[in-house]
């Protein structure tokens, strides 16, 4: 039986390009064990540090109150429309939403804060 109609044929240039990348590869992967290059160096801590945290929880906050804010105009518009045009359907939707953008920051902050993971400092 002849080897050559088992497996397909790979040109030598195309050989040599995947050589090459894994060549490149494995450089960086070696150039990542060092703590410098990878910016990596552990200090006992897990996590990020606490100015990461307040500006995450500051701009999170402020992304929700502009979400919240424009998901309640856009639910009373839902609910006028299933009142007027669609018959009274779904109109409890748009209830659970604008209920969901008015007090769905409070609901969040409060679970963080019996998780133990507030920060208090984080309003915009």
């Amino acid at each position: 039986m002849n080897a050559s109609l088992d497996f397909p044929q790979v040109r030598q240039e195309e050989l040599r390009k995947f050589f090459a990348y894994s060549i490149m590869l494995l450089s960086v992967m070696f150039l990542l064990l060092a703590p410098e290059f990878a910016h990596a160096q552990f200090n006992g801590d897990f996590g990020p540090n606490r100015e990461m945290v307040l500006n995450t929880d500051a701009s999170l906050m402020g992304w929700w109150k502009a979400a919240a804010s424009w998901g309640m105009w856009l639910a009373v518009a839902a609910f006028l429309f299933s009142i007027l045009f669609a018959g009274g359907k779904w109109w409890y939707i748009p209830i659970i939403f604008f209920v969901v953008c008015l007090f769905g920051e409070p609901a969040i902050t409060q679970i963080r804060t019996w998780s133990g993971m507030t920060t208090n400092t984080a309003t915009p």
